[in-house]
């Protein structure tokens, strides 16, 4: 009796495993086998920079994956790996270079639907509006931190967040 018991105990858990095994997601080649949550918080003099676009370029030998993410409202970007169309929250432990760019969004700019109903020669009118707005705006993220990668981070293997701020006015010469 207790035989039989134990048998069927046995075989559910057998079954239990092989459902999970063969339902579990299987990581793309040149995938990391582990990723951490973390975390980038960006400011400038003290104020959140809101949808500004951070890439971490692993230093030295270079990877298939992109580690990337968007600020949100607070000016925090959670980090995200991705190869192909497969992604995981999180990224790998490790240094990076940060590749951090900022565009802002002038007030008077349409979504793609609104552009759609207007005439070529509006569209050109709303871009020279939108191109001078932005002109005006205050630089939030220097430009060479988009090409000179002057940022570096790095991962623990616990993961974790860091804070990324300018304050110098310096960084913001072009």
């Amino acid at each position: 009796m207790k035989t039989n018991f134990y048998r069927a105990i046995f075989s559910f858990l057998f079954i239990v495993l092989l459902v999970q095994t063969a339902c579990s997601p299987k990581l793309p080649e040149g995938f990391p086998a582990k990723v951490v949550s973390f975390e980038v918080k960006l400011a400038t003099d003290g104020q959140p920079v809101k949808g500004a676009s951070i890439s971490l370029i692993p230093d030295g030998v270079g990877t298939p994956y992109l580690v990337t993410a968007f600020t949100d409202a607070n000016g925090v970007a959670k980090m995200e790996t991705s190869l192909n169309a497969f992604s995981k929250s999180g990224a790998p432990a490790g240094k990076y270079n940060a590749v951090i760019a900022h565009t802002p969004k002038a007030p008077s700019e349409l979504t793609q639907e609104e552009m759609a109903k207007l005439s070529n020669d509006e569209i050109t009118a709303r871009r020279k509006k939108a191109e001078k707005e932005i002109a005006a705006m205050p630089v939030l993220v220097p430009p060479t931190w988009a090409t000179k990668c002057p940022v570096k981070i790095t991962i623990p293997e616990s993961g974790g967040k860091v804070a990324v701020e300018t304050t110098d006015p310096k960084t913001f010469e072009q």
